[in-house]
């Protein structure tokens, strides 16, 4: 490694122990990805209210519903390091992240890639969830 290298080069080790450098100027960190991640939450509130308006309130059936859009998540987390990888980046967020949901896998994404873009991903993230838990709530309500 040359000395430019060095003074372009920053790493780290993140949660979970993996080491990783990042250089300046990687590639862009918003993918499709990450926004179907974010949005992800809305996406399950209209399947569970298009279920709910034909009847078929069945708690197995809703069951079913979340244990798709969660493992839907997790897959598409690791399909967003690997597009990130692909596209030079080389710090990015273990998809193990996912397990624990979306917002804490957006987190580790933004924190590995320090990009503004990301943090607008993980507000939009944030925001979507909050919303889906108010109208989720109020469908339950009414």
């Amino acid at each position: 490694m040359t000395s430019i290298d060095a003074v372009r080069t920053t790493r780290w080790t993140q949660p979970l122990g993996r080491t990783h450098a990042v250089a300046a100027g990687h590639a862009g960190s918003s993918t499709v990805t990450a926004w179907i991640i974010a949005v992800l939450p809305a996406a399950y509130l209209l399947v569970v209210a298009g279920f709910l308006s034909q009847g078929l309130g069945d708690p197995l059936t809703h069951s079913l519903i979340a244990a798709f859009f969660y493992l839907a998540g997790v897959a598409l987390a690791a399909v967003d390091e690997y597009v990130l990888r692909s596209s030079g980046q080389r710090a990015t967020a273990s998809p193990y992240w996912a397990l624990l949901t979306s917002i804490p896998y957006l987190n580790a994404r933004t924190s590995a890639d320090e990009s503004s873009k990301s943090l607008v991903v993980q507000w939009v993230a944030i925001g979507v969830i909050t919303l889906t838990g108010v109208v989720l709530g109020l469908m339950i309500a009414a």
